[in-house]
């Protein structure tokens, strides 16, 4: 699909996924024509021919729905409507996965949904505080997604992390933003998006004027937790703008780079503390599983596997500069520039793919919880196919550790 652009034309591991799959389809067909009878191949030919235009059918409706929920949400004139359409995007999105199971399209779907809804509250919210008599954004704004909202790789479940960083206000218009903010995120949750960490305007540690978030992040990167701090620091790497004035954004990412490369050294010890997350296998090699408590018997997706992928690639994103903030596009960038080798990236992003495909089958299975799941549940080829990509994440972390702690 042309709107969601998840692989990149020329690049090196699409390139050999095509390759493959167009040489195992030649070698299927090779085996199939030799023993046909005279005009039984243009038969076989034509079957596949449909086929394809069977399955071109299926994305290019599935392309008309999609245009169709954004243009309804972006002309949305309440939060009851907003919430209509971003329900129904979410089912749609559902379905597709269902049908399709590509976890990229889905994600990349789901972000412009979410995105589209925030900027729709964005402008409902600034039209509430006009007619309550508070007036327009007194000062320019910009309202950044965080963490896996942050790095475009939105699920079903409607997670959303986010801060707001403000030009300097005086005392008359001091209070705008805690009124607009509240009024945004009521909107939204509304619609069904949340933060469940409560990273969100509302609570003023994560609004402030850029001279404010200035202060917070240089204090809190030259606090006593170091490793806290660093560690926290480290997570605005992921952070984009969803919506804002263009200025204070450039001054925003200029503040986060500076910091950044100024305590390149202390992130030395994020990394240690990344490469040794506890990852999904057990000593016998099976999925690590709860002992006791509420999810005794369960496998944590987030905590074993997905997470330690994404913090050790943003650990190695951010040593090398890297302006991506999605997983996927950070692999594919450092292996462009040899920080990963083929071998390992290839296993990294079918790791990403399979960890997420089970998020989101969980999402989808239970209304948005999708952390943990019984190995039991599984079939054995998926079962391997989530070992395969915990060993990838222990390759990597070996990498991060050898790379960021040993040599620093």
């Amino acid at each position: 699909m042309s709107m969601f652009p998840v692989n990149r034309g020329g690049d090196i591991l699409a390139w050999r996924d095509t390759v493959e799959l167009v040489d195992g389809v030649k070698r299927q067909l090779s085996q199939k024509m030799a023993y046909l009878l005279d005009g039984d191949e243009l038969v076989l030919l034509r079957g596949l021919q449909e086929r394809l235009g069977e399955e071109m059918a299926v994305e290019s409706r599935f392309a008309e729905d999609v245009e169709q929920v954004l243009s309804a949400l972006e002309t949305a004139g309440s939060a009851d409507e907003m919430a209509a359409g971003y329900r129904h995007g979410k089912q749609l999105a559902a379905d597709y996965f269902e049908q399709r199971g590509s976890v990229l399209v889905v994600q990349s779907f789901c972000s412009t949904l979410q995105d589209l809804l925030i900027r729709r509250a964005l402008v409902l919210a600034g039209e509430w505080m006009a007619r309550s008599g508070f007036g327009s954004p007194p000062v320019p704004y910009c309202w950044f997604a965080f963490g896996g909202a942050g790095r475009a790789e939105g699920t079903i479940a409607g997670e959303c992390d986010a801060l707001l960083v403000h030009g300097e206000l005086n005392g008359e218009h001091a209070a705008y933003f805690a009124g607009f903010s509240l009024r945004v995120i009521a909107i939204l949750e509304n619609c069904g998006v949340k933060s469940v960490a409560g990273i969100t305007p509302v609570h003023p540690s994560w609004r402030g004027s850029i001279n404010e978030w200035r202060s917070r992040l240089i204090e809190g990167a030259a606090g006593e937790k170091m490793l806290e701090d660093h560690s926290f620091l480290a997570r605005f790497a992921d952070l984009r703008l969803v919506s804002g004035d263009s200025a204070l954004y450039g001054e925003t990412m200029n503040l986060i780079r500076s910091l950044f490369d100024f305590n390149r050294r202390g992130f030395d010890e994020v990394a240690r503390g990344a490469a040794e997350m506890a990852t999904g296998l057990d000593f016998f090699g099976r999925l690590r599983v709860a002992k006791g408590g509420e999810h005794r018997g369960e496998f944590n997706l987030e905590q074993l596997a997905l997470g330690p992928l994404v913090e050790n690639i943003r650990i190695l994103a951010v040593r090398a500069g890297l302006p991506e903030t999605a997983t996927v596009e950070r692999i594919k960038s450092l292996l462009g520039r040899g920080e990963l080798d083929v071998d390992l990236s290839q296993r990294l992003l079918r790791a990403y793919h399979d960890f997420v495909s089970q998020k989101l089958r969980l999402e989808i299975r239970r209304n948005g919880e999708g952390a943990f799941f019984k190995p039991e549940e599984l079939d054995e080829a998926k079962i391997e196919s989530l070992k395969e990509g915990v060993e990838a994440v222990v390759n990597l972390q070996r990498i991060v550790y050898q790379r960021c702690v040993v040599n620093g």
